[in-house]
């Protein structure tokens, strides 16, 4: 698991602050960036702390795994790929001869406003 790193997302009527620590596996030369594995464990990945009135949150805070809009993976330094994920996960393929990930970025919260989160 990534350690923890937090954005602030406001929107119309809310203010949040959503702490995400999406966890990774490396199998069949693919590094795996995940953030669901069931609705009882998105509360492991994803903590929303909230002001404002619940009936005003957007659908992404309601249930944090929709908010991922972008995944980039930098590996040995190198230049980020960049995966937009459909599902509640981003499977990056390891290039050949690749020792270590060395930067992860998420790009979370409104589809027009995403903030992005970075891992080093």
């Amino acid at each position: 698991m990534l350690p923890a790193q937090t954005t602030q997302i406001k929107t119309k009527g809310s203010d949040a602050t959503v702490s995400m620590t999406p966890n990774w596996r490396v199998g069949g030369q693919q590094l795996n960036i995940m953030w669901y594995a069931g609705a009882s464990q998105t509360k492991r990945f994803f903590v929303v702390t909230e002001k404002g009135v619940a009936a005003d949150q957007p659908a992404y805070l309601v249930n944090p795994e929709l908010g991922v809009r972008m995944v980039r993976v930098s590996f040995d330094g190198g230049p980020p790929v960049s995966l937009k994920p459909t599902l509640a996960r981003a499977p990056f393929d390891v290039p050949p001869g690749a020792k270590a990930v060395t930067r992860v970025e998420i790009d979370y919260g409104p589809a027009d406003a995403a903030q992005t989160v970075v891992w080093k």
